[in-house]
Order: C-alpha cells, then structure tokens, then sequence
C-alpha cells in the first residue's frame, strides 16, 4: 500500500505527554495538528478542557489514556475518568490492560475491566485499549486482542514505548486475531519511515508518534509518494 504525506498525517495521533510537559508543548501539538491536517492529539490531562476548546470545529479528536500505564487502576476509577475527561472534552478514550488481571489469568476480571469503561462513554465514541505488546507473549496477544474485540473496542493498540519499541510479529499476531472487526494502531519509538510501511502493511491505520517525528516521516513519506519509492 502506498500513501502521500497527508494521508499519513490523517492516520497520526501526535502530541506531548510527558511529566514535564509545558502549555508551550500542548499549543506546539495543535497547531502542527491543525498544519498537517492530523488525526488527533494527546496531551497532559490536565490540559483536557483548554485542548478541546482550541481543537473545537477543526475536525481533530483529542485523545489521551484515562489510567495508569499498566492498567492498575480499579474499575471505577477508570470509569469515572472516563466520564469526567468525555465531559471536558475528551472524543477518543484510551484504556490500558490491567496487566495484573491479565498475567494473572484472571481474563474474567480483566474482560470486565475494558467493558466496564466501554459502557461509559457514548456508544459511538471511538475507545482504544493499550495491551502492551512488548511484554506479552504470542499467546497472550492472541487472548488480549480478541478480548478488546468481544469488549466492544475500535482499536487495539500495541503500547506506549514504556516497556519497548512494536514489532512487526506483534502487528501480524494482532491483525491475524482480529481479522478487521477491530482497528490496529501502532505506537512506540519509530526507528525509521520504513517501520512506518512495514507496520501499514500487516494492517496498522493508525500511529501514535511524536510531534517532531510525524514532520520528519511526513516529509520522507512524501518525497517518496512522489518518486514512487514506497514499499
């Protein structure tokens, strides 16, 4: 499959998240957002109710994680957080695993967790549920990609760089599980534009990728469409 830079923007959730992260950075983000036309952002959570009022009318969905990384959170926290960022502007939920649930094989609880915060939000809200790819096994992909599915989740995601970069198996595995009825999006430290249509290929529509990344990749993406040089 081949693409020119403005679509890949189109596939791309950017934005900055990290402790540190000033208001500088969240305006930087929605305006590269707005620039290139991309499909959201994420920022700190406590920028939720300014994000939403600046990204009102363009067309661009504000998205972040409504829990810790690793899932921890008890149901009802995630619930409420899920409730609470939708009210202040939040129009794509992200959920993690609990991945203590999970490595626990205790896949009834972990199950119930992502329903639970499914049944939150709007109906026709798009949610996406981080598995975390680098810590799980084939198997274990297998188990969690068909659980977002039969929970009710648009996109499965692979994970947040916290525990390692995606792989292209982790992408295949995923893809091969869900066959379409749910979508992949791919995220994590890209090493190079190549990864980018590795991962488009086995079935990813969409990256979760820094601000300065998706200008670098949207460049080479281009000169490439253009020269015909995508693979």
């Amino acid at each position: 499959m081949t693409m020119d830079g403005k679509t890949f923007a189109s596939m791309c959730d950017i934005g900055t998240w990290h402790a540190l992260a000033t208001k500088a950075e969240v305006d930087n983000s929605i305006e590269v957002a707005k620039k290139y036309r991309a499909c959201s952002i994420y920022t700190p959570k406590c920028f939720c109710k300014y994000a939403a009022e600046q990204l009102k009318g363009t067309g661009i969905n504000l998205e972040f994680s409504i829990c810790a990384s690793t899932g921890h959170d008890d149901t009802e926290q995630k619930v409420f957080g899920a409730k609470r960022y939708v009210e202040l502007g939040l129009t794509e939920v992200e959920t993690y695993l609990n991945l203590s649930f999970f490595k626990s094989r205790m896949y009834k609880e972990a199950y119930e967790d992502i329903v639970a915060v499914r049944k939150a939000i709007p109906d026709d809200m798009i949610m996406k549920c981080i598995i975390q790819t680098p810590v799980l096994s084939d198997e274990e992909l297998r188990t969690a990609s068909q659980m977002c599915v039969d929970a009710g989740v648009n996109f499965v995601k692979t994970g947040n760089g916290q525990f390692g970069l995606t792989t292209p198996h982790a992408i295949e595995v995923i893809a091969n599980t869900i066959q379409g009825k749910a979508q992949i999006k791919a995220t994590g430290a890209f090493v190079n534009v190549q990864m980018i249509y590795d991962f488009l290929n086995l079935g990813a529509t969409r990256f979760g990728i820094g601000v300065g990344e998706m200008i670098e990749y949207y460049d080479i993406i281009e000169k490439d469409f253009r020269e015909g040089r995508q693979a």
